[in-house]
């Protein structure tokens, strides 16, 4: 099943969250590891602390407007079917730094 999403919904949405694109936001990367197969691989896993003063504000904004927020750090995964959830990507530039990107949507 396809969710339908209004698209001047949408828009509107956009426009409220695309003032946070471009933020840089204070991830770290945690040190993990998984064995397979006998080998243990180790590996980095993006994490946000969890008081993050602008993550706190763009998600008070979307329970004003009765959304969720789920917020995508790289390596995140995940299904698009709730109308009333803003999904907010991260992306790691190359200067090391993680920011938010203006690709904000419902689903």
């Amino acid at each position: 099943m396809t969710l339908e999403i209004d698209p001047v919904r949408e828009d509107h949405i956009k426009s409220l969250f695309n003032k946070y694109a471009g933020m840089t936001l204070p991830v770290r990367e945690v040190s993990q590891s998984m064995d397979i197969n006998g080998h243990t691989h180790y590996y980095d896993t993006p994490k946000l602390p969890d008081d993050d003063p602008v993550i706190k504000e763009i998600a008070d904004l979307a329970a004003e407007h009765g959304l969720s927020l789920r917020v995508w750090l790289p390596g995140t995964g995940g299904t698009f079917e709730d109308e009333n959830r803003l999904n907010m990507f991260v992306e790691k530039h190359d200067d090391g730094q993680y920011h938010i990107t203006p690709s904000f949507f419902l689903g």
